[in-house]
């Protein structure tokens, strides 16, 4: 969802600004006077470059810091959140949801860190509970039972007895 900043830029929040802006935000602060070596920069050159190129004055002033100690303008990569559990793992949740279907996730919880090397035993029911749902795409619905036939002798020859005697009343 797009959203907008108080002088009107337009962004998406989590998405990081192009290395091309990022350039322009560090050649505006050194065209201002800024001085990159000793980690200085005139006053008010951050609120300055922050108008002009419509962004946060917390970002150019991250931008020049972080230009200042790495003398790069890039975005570090990031490493994005690390699966909890490994296949291996998962393909043993899915022997044991397949083995006893109405498993519940504190017995496959148990099991699954008395038979496995999950780090530091911390694997939670609710990390189970997702692989469940959506990598093995599986639910913990019941299976039911069929409904026992409806018409049989016995049945009839009881709705035949009770209605004869209501009828009589």
């Amino acid at each position: 969802m797009e959203r907008q900043n108080k002088y009107g830029r337009r962004f998406k929040q989590g998405f990081k600004l192009s290395d091309d802006f990022r350039t322009l935000t560090i050649d505006k602060c050194l065209e201002y006077g800024g001085n990159s070596d000793n980690q200085t920069i005139p006053r008010g050159t951050f609120s300055k470059v922050s108008e002009e190129l419509k962004v946060t004055d917390f970002f150019v002033r991250k931008m020049w810091k972080q230009f200042c100690i790495d003398k790069e303008v890039k975005c570090k990569p990031h490493k994005g959140l690390q699966p909890k559990l490994s296949n291996p793992d998962r393909e043993y949740i899915l022997a044991k949801k397949m083995e006893k279907p109405t498993i519940s996730l504190s017995e496959l919880r148990e099991k699954l860190l008395h038979n496995s090397v999950v780090p530091n035993n911390n694997v939670s029911r609710m990390t189970i509970c997702r692989v469940i749902k959506k990598d093995l795409n599986m639910t913990f619905k019941k299976v039911s039972r069929p409904k026992s036939e409806r018409f049989t002798a016995a049945n009839l020859r009881y709705t035949h007895k009770l209605s004869s005697i209501i009828y009589k009343l």
